[in-house]
């Protein structure tokens, strides 16, 4: 039915059928998330992986604030556009990341120690989320009261 109500020949029938399954708020909501995640990438682009981005690599252009902002943009649109992705739901390789974002990404792969040091923390995570039976779990940086260091700590929202 979608391929005949792109080349416009639906019948009233089917698109009754269509429209009668149609949750306008459900769309809504899921077009907010799809801002929410454009947003929020941007943010952390440009604060945290841009941060010490200081020169173009090829003219050798001094990087500005706007200049991030606006990579960062370019960045969250692509990955936020399903016609390039086809699904939500999979990861994105380092490899295709690199080449068609044209992304910089260092590999901690080839740094054992710090390889193992990211798989223990991701490993040790995973019994939390499922405990706090949660849709989704964040790690934050913050500085912990009363001490100089930075720690993660564990958010998390549980399930409606």
């Amino acid at each position: 039915m979608i391929s005949k109500a792109d080349k416009g020949t639906l019948n009233s029938a089917e698109a009754a059928v269509l429209l009668a399954h149609f949750d306008q708020a459900e769309l809504y909501e899921y077009e907010e998330a799809r801002k929410l995640s454009i947003s929020l990438l941007k943010e952390w682009l440009a604060e945290y992986k841009f941060k010490d981005w200081k020169e173009t690599q090829g003219k050798k252009q001094t990087v500005t604030k706007e200049l991030r902002e606006r990579r960062a943009t370019e960045i969250a649109e692509k990955l936020s556009n399903p016609e390039l992705w086809h699904t939500h739901g999979r990861g994105i390789s380092m490899d295709v990341l690199r080449r068609d974002i044209n992304l910089k990404i260092e590999d901690f792969g080839k740094n054992s120690e710090l390889n193992k040091a990211i798989q223990l923390y991701c490993r040790s995570t995973r019994p939390y989320a499922a405990y706090a039976t949660c849709r989704c779990t964040t790690q934050e940086r913050k500085l912990c009261p009363n001490r100089s260091r930075m720690t993660i700590w564990m958010t998390s929202r549980t399930s409606q």
